[in-house]
């Protein structure tokens, strides 16, 4: 609702590409700019402060050790003292492998004109997820795995990519057989559950000197694992949903992938 009533979030989600579909599809939304909205609606639904806090959602204004034992707090606590941690962002929900929604990934958004300096970004953080929770593990959890597991398994092949937008513009112009992190690198739990649906990986990381050193920290674990690897190298590209935008024909990123020794 919040997404459908603001129409320059909807207006830069456009402008990035995204389909009025792919939008529904992925449950995309907004957290409005304001510091309690989300904490006064799951308030009133029935939910308690001590819920909100393991959700990772809300924040407290108050410094506390123990969030399971301190019942003192609870007590004493208000609605007032509880502040939302996603605010003027727009939202990407992560699901778990069974389409169940575990946790978020917010991108900082103000208006048309985002925050005007790099400092600026910093300060807030452009992206901001869901911390740990005892249902959200960012290492064992890939962004749009319970869409694409069907395709994954069928090619036997998964592209992997760093983000919510390249996922999404990639999924959009028909690239199903793919995943991306959130928030972390690839990790040895991501590779030994990909493992199960496919035989062959293709690296889609930012070709910057983070995105080689990435690649080759994975090809290091993905060996051990038996994979076959492939990197799609865009060249001076920024990264694919910049590529997808521009191209808009997923046939001419296939021509992009090349095998491991290739690349090198």
């Amino acid at each position: 609702t919040q997404l459908k009533n603001n129409e320059e979030a909807l207006e830069y989600l456009k402008k990035r590409g995204l389909k009025k579909e792919i939008i529904e599809e992925f449950q995309l939304g907004f957290a409005p700019d304001q510091w309690n909205s989300l904490t006064e609606f799951l308030f009133k639904k029935g939910y308690s402060l001590r819920e909100l806090l393991l959700s990772g959602l809300v924040l407290s204004k108050k410094e506390i050790s123990e969030i399971n034992n301190n019942s003192q707090f609870y007590k004493e606590a208000k609605i007032n003292d509880f502040y939302d941690r996603f605010r003027s962002r727009i939202m990407f929900p992560i699901e778990n492998s069974r389409g169940e929604i575990v946790g978020f990934t917010g991108r900082i958004f103000q208006g048309l004109n985002p925050l005007k300096t790099i400092k600026d970004v910093e300060k807030v953080g452009k992206y901001v997820n869901s911390p740990q929770t005892l249902i959200f593990d960012k290492s064992k959890v890939l962004y749009g795995f319970s869409h694409s597991k069907d395709f994954i398994f069928k090619s036997q092949e998964a592209y992997i990519v760093e983000g919510q937008m390249d996922f999404l513009m990639a999924y959009q112009e028909g690239i199903n057989n793919i995943v991306a992190t959130s928030g972390t690198s690839l990790t040895s739990y991501h590779l030994s559950f990909l493992k199960k649906y496919a035989s062959t990986l293709v690296l889609g990381f930012d070709m910057d000197e983070a995105g080689q050193k990435a690649i080759e920290k994975v090809i290091n674990m993905a060996f051990k694992d038996n994979f076959q690897l492939k990197v799609l190298d865009l060249g001076q590209e920024k990264d694919l949903a910049d590529f997808l935008l521009k191209e808009k024909d997923y046939h001419k990123v296939l021509s992009h992938v090349e095998g491991i020794m290739d690349f090198y």
